[in-house]
């Protein structure tokens, strides 16, 4: 703007910087998830989308990210799904036990089987995922 003394004052930095805003709305949050930032995007663009806790992928991830480029939004892992799973590791089985999991993420409703490898006999019992936390086993 044009002062009382007769000058110009100086925009902030980046103030008058072009931009290309993107013509392609994102792709949608995949279910149990949340999208951050808000329109409008621009070129350069990164958004999150984010599991709501407890949630997180099987692999254990809690978001993906996609950025706006020239020729659109990069793709959006289709993998990248929320689940509600538990949040610890199942109990771990004492020596001569045996468990049936083979990765530490579970989802609510999934069973670990413990199974005795006694000699004489054969005790097999059950750990539940249920409310993100494990049921004794």
């Amino acid at each position: 703007s044009c002062g009382e003394n007769g000058t110009w004052s100086t925009p902030p930095p980046g103030y008058l910087v072009c931009r290309t805003v993107a013509v392609t709305a994102p792709p949608a949050a995949p279910l149990g998830a949340v999208m951050t930032g808000a329109p409008p995007y621009w070129v350069g663009t990164s958004l999150n989308y984010t599991c709501i806790p407890p949630q997180s992928t099987l692999t254990g991830a809690t978001y993906a990210t996609v950025t706006y480029l020239q020729g659109g939004w990069t793709t959006l892992d289709p993998t990248f799904t929320c689940h509600n799973v538990c949040l610890s590791s199942p109990p771990s089985p004492p020596a001569g036990v045996i468990a049936n999991l083979s990765n530490d993420i579970a989802e609510y409703g999934m069973m670990v089987t413990y199974t005795c490898l006694a000699t004489n006999h054969t005790f097999t019992t059950t750990s539940t995922c249920n409310n993100a936390t494990w049921t004794p086993a």
